[in-house]
């Protein structure tokens, strides 16, 4: 994916006759499947998790201890057989000790500037892994001699010029996967960037079919979902999402998850009364940015549920400050409180040793859920380098204490 311009898989595995688990645990007769010649390796046994939300009463404070720390370089030994060089962003769906990484426009020739690279073949690519991840353990999902793409690009300047996961979740075994389309990539002439957002769900074949989509530069350019409840108990899915393309506040919605092909379902955050309970319209041209995210320029976010501390956390980068934040909540609506601010590719000191000479511009940042280390505080996400168009696996030491409102 362009960086001037900006820029499931596997439910049900057939190999050699015998099926592997899908990612939900549930039964493979009702779990969405790959396409025929669709496989992927080392699969692991996963075990079925649940978001609990908290109370808006309850406060809890989220500091970080250490990091970011550098992982691995996903793409240090790329799959070229396959066709890939590089790819970005990483956005996670993962459920009990599986994972799958979907990546952004997949290339076949690394960059080596800041005019990107090349040889893209118009789609995303797709790893999966257990959990907890090994940088030394991962496979490439593929679809024949190629890799698997679930989306694809036309490649079409005024049409589709790139189509890339933005976020995603599983519902009932079915993935439903958020993107961003982009219409136009910036150029010298013309630097803007338009897009929309897009909601593709998986097909019992295991193809994603689009569902949805929003206007241009509405507040669903990128869409970052996340389970949860309503302060009175009902099941939904929360989403942080942004508009215009990295020049966006950041806004909050809900919808229930019978209603998520629907976008007039949707439920878009107006503000908070006085109890710090959320306020909502139905009219998407209402939606207000989250208190104290008004002034932020913000593209791709990240959205989770961190069990072990009983927080949710949000991530994103704002190109305003060239910071990446990060938020933590007590329940899937906020208010959010801010944890940290930081650049992982440059430090006070100076650049880290894991940015290599001619390594530039850090973006993405997609928190990976269910992967929180043995004590439960371990963060993890998923990097971007557009020189030389690569994604990295980092890590985060976060602390916690809680305590009673004051």
């Amino acid at each position: 994916m362009r960086y001037l311009g900006f820029l499931f898989i596997a439910l049900l595995i057939i190999l050699a006759g015998c099926v592997t688990p899908s990612p939900s645990g549930s039964n493979p007769a009702t779990t969405p499947q790959l396409p025929p010649g669709q496989t992927q390796q080392n699969s692991n046994n996963p075990k079925s998790t649940s978001n609990q939300s908290s109370n808006p009463g309850q406060t809890s404070q989220i500091s970080l201890a250490q990091g970011p720390i550098f992982e691995c370089n996903l793409f240090e030994n790329p799959p070229r057989s396959l066709g890939i060089a590089g790819a970005d962003l990483g956005v996670p769906i993962v459920e009990g000790s599986s994972q799958w990484l979907i990546f952004g426009d997949t290339m076949g020739t690394s960059s080596t500037s800041m005019a990107g690279p090349g040889g893209a073949a118009g789609g995303s690519s797709v790893i999966q892994s257990s959990i907890p991840f090994s940088c030394s353990r991962f496979s490439w999902v593929t679809s024949g001699a190629s890799y698997f793409q679930p989306l694809t690009s036309k490649r079409i300047a005024g049409v589709d010029e790139s189509t890339v996961p933005a976020g995603a979740i599983t519902l009932d075994g079915t993935i439903y996967l958020y993107a961003m389309r982009v219409t136009h990539w910036g150029t010298a002439s013309d630097p803007s960037v338009s897009g929309y957002g897009v909601l593709f769900r998986q097909e019992t074949d295991g193809s994603f079919t689009q569902t949805a989509n929003w206007g241009a530069d509405q507040v669903h350019v990128n869409t970052a979902p996340v389970l949860g409840a309503l302060p009175d108990g009902t099941p939904a899915v929360f989403m942080a999402m942004s508009g215009k393309y990295r020049d966006s506040p950041v806004y909050l919605a809900y919808v229930l998850p019978s209603g998520i092909g629907d976008p007039a379902q949707y439920h878009y955050l107006t503000g908070y009364g006085p109890d710090s309970f959320p306020h909502w319209t139905s009219d998407i041209s209402q939606a207000e940015p989250i208190p104290g995210f008004e002034d932020l320029r913000v593209g791709e976010l990240s959205l989770i549920y961190d069990a072990p501390l009983s927080t949710y956390l949000l991530f994103f980068k704002d190109y305003r400050q060239d910071l990446f934040l990060l938020y933590s909540a007590d329940a899937p609506y906020g208010p959010f409180t801010k944890v940290a601010g930081f650049d992982p590719c440059e430090t006070p000191t100076g650049r880290p040793s894991w940015m290599q000479t001619g390594w530039e511009a850090c973006y993405g940042g997609y928190l990976i859920p269910g992967d929180f280390g043995p004590d439960g505080h371990e963060l993890h996400f998923t990097l971007s380098v557009w020189v030389p168009y690569t994604t990295t696996m980092m890590k985060m030491e976060m602390n916690s204490a809680s305590g009673a409102p004051g």
